[in-house]
């Protein structure tokens, strides 16, 4: 099995944790992957999950305003500092420190692995999921400047 293939199992193993240890906020059984182009609806005032396995845009529609609160406290890390995230549509509140176990690696720090090589430009931690992830620029001319997740 692949070094891609084992953290998606994991990150799979993790969600059914997570789901599993909050029954009344969501069923893991009642999941249903949305493949690309598809819908999904629910109700208003209603706390909704949403697990990506790749980065993601989510274009969500209605009546009247709209607002995401996170269940749980995510931190980000950017070239301007740590900030804590109480909802995905805001900036966040800047803070000194994060959680010591949320990121490893700091901004700029170098990368190599199967996707090429390239730099930290960002990271998000959610110290509840055990999960944190990194936005890595490549850094050869060559590539274009691309990013991936690790």
């Amino acid at each position: 099995m692949s070094f891609a293939k084992k953290q998606m199992a994991e990150c799979d193993r993790q969600l059914e944790q997570y789901l599993h240890q909050r029954e009344d906020r969501s069923q893991a059984s009642v999941l249903k992957p949305l493949e690309l182009g598809t819908f999904g609806f629910g109700p208003k005032n209603t706390a909704h999950l949403a697990w990506s396995k790749t980065e993601t845009t989510i274009h969500v529609y209605g009546i009247g305003p709209f607002s995401t609160k996170l269940i749980d406290p995510v931190y980000k890390l950017t070239g301007e500092g740590t900030f804590l995230l109480t909802s995905l549509l805001k900036r966040g509140t800047a803070i000194d420190s994060s959680p010591p176990d949320c990121f490893a690696l700091r901004i700029g720090a170098h990368m190599k692995g199967a996707e090429g090589e390239g730099d930290v430009v960002g990271a998000r931690c959610s110290p509840a999921n055990h999960i944190t992830q990194y936005w890595i620029q490549k850094t050869k001319a060559t590539d274009s400047g691309q990013r991936w997740k690790s």
